[in-house]
């Protein structure tokens, strides 16, 4: 786990510089970011999604046994706490980059 946190570390910091240095205005960083972050957004809901069908199964395939029926419920109590906050970090990119006129975000418009 340390190793894998030691490696994100090192990424971060060769990459984040030469991401903010090519930029040449601070639109241009804004962009970057709101782009990488609308990505990641995109694909941890498909992963909070994920995490509800998973939990979903366990609770319909465990009908005897009461832990396991509480543990589905439980993934499905997070997926959806995960999908709440993933739609409004969705809402805060869609309202950065209205706001400051960056562009788009890669998710499709909330309304």
């Amino acid at each position: 786990m340390k190793k894998n946190i030691y490696f994100l570390a090192t990424f971060l910091s060769i990459s984040v510089p030469g991401i903010v240095f090519a930029a040449e205005d601070l639109l241009d960083i804004m962009d970057i970011f709101v782009l990488f972050f609308g990505y990641m957004v995109g694909m941890l809901g498909i992963a909070a999604v994920a995490a509800f069908f998973w939990g979903i199964a366990i609770f319909i395939m465990n009908t005897s046994d009461d832990k396991k029926r509480e543990e589905g419920k439980q993934w499905m109590l997070w997926s959806i706490v995960a999908l709440f906050v993933m739609v409004t970090l969705w809402g805060i990119l869609g309202f950065i980059s209205r706001s400051f006129g960056v562009l788009p975000s890669p998710l499709p418009p909330l309304g």
